[in-house]
């Protein structure tokens, strides 16, 4: 799967990921959609793998002084896209089963 051109364009307008009021970030240095070069461990919302070719929502945002970045799979990149807040919700939910050791 493959995000359209506007699917992009919707997914980076979505600032949810910031919980809407950026986390509290002093500054948003980069939110950007990249096609993966290579296999990344998890995704920050979902926290399933990623795969090389795939898009990827990244971001890196200057939060308490400190430097953050996260990944978003293409999955959880097409719920954004579509502001689909159960489908979002769920891409949280199997995070936290994922990061307990519930799921592989």
């Amino acid at each position: 799967m493959m995000l359209t051109t506007t699917q992009i364009a919707d997914c980076l307008r979505y600032q949810g990921l910031f919980n809407g009021e950026k986390c509290g970030a002093e500054r948003i240095v980069s939110d950007k959609i990249v096609v993966s070069r290579k296999d990344h461990p998890h995704c920050f919302v979902c926290f399933g793998s990623m795969r090389a070719g795939s898009h990827n929502r990244v971001s890196a945002i200057v939060w308490d002084g400190e430097f953050l970045s996260s990944r978003v799979c293409e999955i959880c990149c097409s719920a954004m896209a579509h502001s689909d807040l159960d489908k979002i919700e769920d891409c949280y939910s199997l995070g936290e089963y994922r990061q307990n050791g519930y799921l592989g």
